[in-house]
């Protein structure tokens, strides 16, 4: 098997495995919803309270980053499996999607599950 026939082989199961990732990344979103949102708007938390509310922001930091990161990427990879011309435009423009939504929100998501420890 040669490289590019290797290469569209983990194309494809990259892609298909977006499907599910950005559905359990979406479950967990809809999952910790009411329980993050009693304790953000509930006064006077205890210590473990303030902790997993730290837990919740960081999973809604990392979990969000992880859902828009993994969207962004499938477009280009599309491109790039149909031999689009505009794969190369469209890839280029993950630089920015990778400094705001896998840098930036894993660096919030990860302060804030060192700050609920």
């Amino acid at each position: 098997m040669d490289y590019e026939s290797f290469k569209t082989i983990v194309q494809l199961q990259s892609l298909a495995w977006s499907i599910p990732v950005i559905a359990l990344c979406f479950a967990v979103l809809w999952e910790i919803r009411k329980p993050s949102n009693e304790l953000l708007w509930k006064k006077d938390l205890t210590k473990d309270q303030k902790k997993m509310l730290w837990i919740f922001f960081g999973f809604f930091f990392g979990f969000t980053g992880k859902i828009i990161e993994s969207i962004w990427w499938s477009i280009p990879w599309t491109l790039d499996y149909l031999n689009h011309p505009l794969w190369l435009e469209f890839n280029s423009y993950g630089v920015f999607f990778n400094i705001i939504f896998r840098q930036a929100f894993f660096t919030a998501s990860a302060y804030c599950h060192l700050r609920a420890f």
